[in-house]
């Protein structure tokens, strides 16, 4: 394989293409001791076994933005769009843009996450110090505080099924708290976005596990849509409405 790890990986391991920059000019012992960038590696791998498994019917598209537009292109029924995870306004303008006939909900506190996330994304990461975003499109409607006060205000409020759901809030908390809140909402046929749903270290303890127990609870049919494979979003569409008792 060679003395520099990224040399010796670079030809049989394609899908660690975007670690390269970070292990360039490394030796495979400096490697080996630096378990940080390991856990990178493996969680690559396990995305790419997760991939092979999972993701026969599903569409590459490359990036986070193709993948969100091309969700939003996707959805073919009436009904609210939402994201979870705000911060900039980025997405949400995303979503504003596509959906300009509808209006497009907003959850965020601007505090930043509320609990630690990664080593490296501990409690208040994401934070904009309670800073709203004030350039975005007219028809964003934003529910600032955690979500789960905000939820049930947005609910009591409208009755409107859920046509495509943004969760980009990072945690198995904030994201099975949309999910489980969002059940009686969700048909088949809505469109549901991770922005991080795999392909980091500690992967299978946030949004992927908060949709699997989603899924069970609820007794969901869905199929994998799409997925950005240089970074962490997957796509899924639902194929039956929760069964919510």
């Amino acid at each position: 394989m060679g003395d520099n790890i990224a040399d010796g990986l670079s030809p049989v391991l394609p899908e660690l293409s975007g670690l390269l920059p970070d292990l360039r000019g490394m030796d495979i012992a400096s490697l080996l001791t630096d378990y940080a960038r390991m856990a990178k590696i493996l969680s690559v791998m396990d995305a790419a076994r997760f991939l092979e498994e999972n993701f026969a019917s599903a569409q590459n598209l490359g990036g986070r933005e193709n993948l969100l537009r091309h969700a939003c292109c996707s959805v073919a029924m009436d009904g609210d769009v939402l994201e979870f995870g705000v911060m900039g306004g980025q997405t949400l303008a995303i979503l504003c843009d596509e959906f300009e006939d509808r209006p497009v909900h907003g959850f965020d506190s601007f505090r930043g996450l509320p609990e630690d996330w990664t080593h490296d994304s501990p409690s208040g990461t994401y934070s904009t110090g309670g800073q709203v975003p004030t350039d975005l499109p007219s028809n964003a409607k934003l529910h600032i505080g955690l979500f789960e006060d905000t939820l049930p205000t947005y609910l009591a409020d409208s009755d409107a099924p859920v046509a495509l759901l943004h969760i980009d809030s990072d945690l198995y908390s904030s994201a099975r708290t949309a999910l489980f809140g969002l059940a009686p909402r969700l048909r088949a046929g809505s469109l549901i976005v991770f922005d991080e749903f795999l392909n980091y270290p500690g992967w299978r303890r946030h949004e992927y596990r908060a949709f699997m127990e989603f899924v069970e609870a609820f007794d969901v049919e869905f199929r994998y849509f799409s997925f950005a494979s240089s970074y962490l979003s997957v796509a899924v569409r639902l194929d039956s409405a929760p069964k919510v008792s």
